[in-house]
């Protein structure tokens, strides 16, 4: 579902400094939901069905442990730079000089030579 907002704001913004980080950490933030859900949770079940009081309790545990931990720094650094692109993308949008000619902040006001000549009285 955050993808698909992602690819909704970036079609509608695509002209704005900050749609390009919100594209990036969108498609961060979707691989790091992707590596939780084809790695992570198969592997925890497949774990949660050992016996811990068995004899192959430890084997079992030395090879889940390394490539979980892997995976999961894996999963860690895509969500942590999704996150930053996302603050990045804040910032940009924030900014009074980022957005295109024909967008502006919400509230900023059209200035008065925008509007002379309009018949949009000030």
């Amino acid at each position: 579902m955050s993808g698909f907002a992602a690819g909704v704001f970036f079609a509608r913004r695509r002209r704005e400094a900050s749609a390009s980080y919100v594209l990036a950490g969108s498609v961060l933030y979707v691989a790091g939901i992707a590596v939780t859900f084809a790695y992570h949770i198969p592997k925890n079940d497949d774990l949660a069905l050992v016996d811990p009081n068995s004899a192959g309790a430890a084997p079992a545990w030395n090879d889940y442990q390394t490539p979980w931990t892997v995976w999961n720094h894996v999963r860690t650094v895509a969500f942590l730079a999704a996150a930053i692109l996302f603050a990045v993308a804040l910032v940009k949008y924030r900014r009074p000089g980022a957005t295109s000619k024909t967008t502006r902040p919400v509230g900023e006001l059209a200035g008065a030579a925008e509007l002379s000549g309009s018949g949009v009285s000030r």
